[in-house]
C-alpha cells in the first residue's frame, strides 16, 4: 500500500482542541490523497545526473527497469517532475539505486515516486454508508494527477441517504432521516496488481445541513457539537433563529447533535420559564439515554400561561466510566472498575433564549409553517396578520362529443380537465432577533403547512426576498406559498 491521506474532513476545535467529525453532506466531505509508490533516502551526484537511493524492502523498486517513467519529488522541494531511469548501478540487500536524467544540483535527503509505468493504475474508494437502520455500500473512482495527488468527495454519495421526511414522535426523538455514520476505505489497483485495502482510521457523521462561506470550521459542524474537554466546550442547538418562538399549544421542538462521548451518559433537557426577569417556572426532563449519538429532537410543551421567554439548554452528567474518570467529571469516591456513579452534572449545549408567545384570538385563519433549516433542523413560525389568498385555473383539455340523436339533444357534451393553483401570501411582525431564521425558508428544501391537528402538508415557497429596515424594533415580513396542486375532470 503505498498511499498517503494529506488532509482529512475533522477539523480541530478552537477551544478543547479535540477532532470532530460531523460534516455537511451538501458541501464537499473531501479526503485529500497523495499517491506514493515508492520512498527514496537520498539524492546522490551520479556524473552530474540525480540518483534515487531506495531501500530494498520498498515493493517497488524491483519494478523499475531502466527506460521506466517515473514522477519523483524530494522533501526540500530542489527535484521534482518527471524523469526517465538510465540506469541502476546497484540493485537487491540494502538498496537499489537509480540514475535519472535529472541534472544534479545537490545533495537531498528523501522523498518519494511513482511508477508512470503502472497500467490501468486507479484508486477504489468503498464508502459504507449506515443510516436509519440500513448499510449501503458505495464505490467510486479517484484518479490522481501526474504528481500523484487525489481528491476524494464523498457528498454526492451521502446525499441519497438523507429524507426530508419528518417522522418525530415523543419527547426525545432521534432524527435518523437527515445524519448517517460513514466509513470509508482505499484500494488502489492496476494490471496483475494484489494490494490490500486502507481503511480510513476514523469514522465520520454526515449531517443533512449546510455552512456559510466564511464559517470559521468551513463544511464542518464543530462550532454545533458538544465537545469533551475540561471544562465542556458547549454545542449549539440547530436553529437558525438567533431567538425562536414558541407558541403556545404548536407543534415546536429543538434539535442538537450528540456525539458518540455522551453515549450512556444521561442528558437532561432543562427549561426556566420568565416573565419581566422573574422566574415562574421550570423544569428538567431526561433524555432517552438509549437513541445514542446523532441529531436528537426535543419536543418543547407548554409552560405557565404567564411565561414570556424561557430559557432553554441540556445537560449531562449519568453514570461515570473511564472518559469521566480521566476528565474528573465523576462523583466523589469513584473508583474505576467499580459499578457506575452519578457524574458532575455539566451543560453541553448551550442555552437557548426562547420567546413564547400565544397566538392572537381573534384571528381567523393563523398559518403554521414549518421548514428544515440550513442545519438539519426544523424551524416553525405562526404567520397570524394579513392574508391573501389567489386561485389561478387552467385548461389542460378539452373534448367535445356529437349527440347520437339531434332531436333529443340538448347541445353537444364536453369533457374538461382543468388545473387549478392556490397561492396564499401571509405577514408576520418579528424582531431583529427572528431575522436570520425567518430569511432561512425561502432557501429551504421543505416547508410544510400545519392543516390539521398533528397533520402537515407540504408547500412551495415563492420566493421574493425580503426588505428590512434594520433599525426597526418590529419588522412587518410577507412570505407566499404555493399549495398543491388541485386537478379536476367534469362528470
Amino acid at each position: 500500500m503505498s498511499l498517503n491521506i494529506t488532509q482529512y474532513p475533522q477539523r480541530i476545535h478552537s477551544v478543547s482542541g479535540q477532532p470532530c467529525f460531523w460534516n455537511s453532506t451538501r458541501q464537499p466531505f473531501v479526503f485529500n490523497i497523495q499517491r506514493q509508490d515508492g520512498v527514496f533516502f537520498g539524492v546522490n551526484d551520479a556524473s552530474g545526473f540525480a540518483q534515487l537511493v531506495v531501500a530494498s524492502y520498498i515493493a517497488s523498486a524491483s519494478e523499475v527497469v531502466v527506460g521506466s517513467k517515473i514522477y519523483l519529488k524530494d522533501l526540500n522541494g530542489i527535484y521534482e517532475g518527471l524523469a526517465t531511469v538510465t540506469a541502476i548501478p546497484v540493485t537487491g540487500v540494502p538498496y537499489f539505486a537509480f540514475t535519472t536524467d535529472i541534472p544534479y544540483t545537490t545533495f537531498s535527503i528523501g522523498g518519494y515516486f511513482n511508477l508512470i509505468s503502472r497500467i490501468n493504475y486507479g484508486i477504489t474508494a468503498t464508502i459504507t454508508v449506515e443510516q436509519n437502520g440500513f448499510t449501503t455500500i458505495k464505490t467510486c473512482k479517484v484518479s490522481p494527477d501526474t504528481k500523484g495527488n487525489g481528491i476524494l468527495d464523498i457528498s454526492p454519495y451521502l446525499n441519497g441517504s438523507m429524507s426530508k421526511v419528518d417522522n418525530r414522535t415523543g419527547f426525545d426523538y432521534l432524527d435518523k432521516n437527515v445524519f448517517c455514520k460513514v466509513n470509508v476505505s482505499l484500494l488502489e489497483s492496476w494490471r496483475n496488481s494484489s494490494e490490500l485495502p486502507l481503511t480510513v482510521p476514523f469514522t465520520y457523521y454526515g449531517i443533512d445541513g449546510v455552512k456559510a462561506v466564511g464559517d470559521q470550521y468551513g463544511q464542518n459542524f464543530a462550532d454545533f457539537v458538544p465537545q469533551v474537554d475540561n471544562p465542556p466546550s458547549k454545542g449549539k442547538f440547530l436553529t437558525g433563529f438567533e431567538q425562536p418562538i414558541y407558541f403556545e399549544g404548536y407543534p415546536f421542538d429543538l434539535a442538537y447533535i450528540q456525539p458518540t462521548d455522551y453515549n450512556g451518559v444521561t442528558c437532561t433537557f432543562n427549561r426556566i420559564g420568565y416573565v419581566n426577569n422573574s422566574v415562574i417556572d421550570s423544569d428538567v426532563t431526561n433524555l432517552d439515554a438509549s437513541l445514542l449519538q446523532g441529531v436528537h429532537r426535543i419536543n418543547f410543551t407548554n409552560m405557565d400561561t404567564l411565561v414570556r421567554e424561557v430559557e432553554a439548554w441540556v445537560e449531562a452528567g449519568g453514570t461515570a466510566g473511564s472518559l469521566y474518570s480521566d476528565l474528573d467529571y465523576v462523583a466523589d469516591g469513584y473508583v474505576v472498575g467499580e459499578a457506575g456513579a452519578e457524574g458532575s452534572v455539566f451543560e453541553i449545549i448551550e442555552r437557548l433564549n426562547v420567546m413564547y408567545d400565544v397566538a392572537c384570538g381573534g384571528y381567523r385563519l393563523p398559518v403554521y409553517l414549518k421548514w428544515r433549516n440550513h442545519l438539519g433542523g426544523w424551524d416553525y413560525f405562526l404567520f397570524q396578520n394579513r392574508q391573501e389568498i389567489e386561485t389561478t385555473a387552467k385548461q389542460l383539455a378539452d373534448f367535445t362529443t356529437e349527440p347520437i340523436e339531434l332531436s333529443t339533444a340538448i347541445g353537444r357534451e364536453s369533457i374538461t380537465v382543468s388545473q387549478q393553483t392556490t397561492r396564499m401570501t401571509m405577514g408576520a411582525i418579528i424582531g431583529q432577533k427572528q431575522l436570520s431564521g425567518m430569511k432561512g425558508i425561502e432557501r429551504s428544501p421543505c416547508v410544510m403547512m400545519l392543516v390539521d391537528t398533528n397533520k402537515w402538508l407540504r408547500v412551495r415557497i415563492v420566493p421574493k426576498g425580503f426588505k428590512i429596515d434594520t433599525r426597526a424594533k418590529n419588522i412587518p415580513v410577507e412570505i407566499t406559498i404555493e399549495l398543491p396542486d388541485t386537478y379536476s375532470v367534469a362528470n
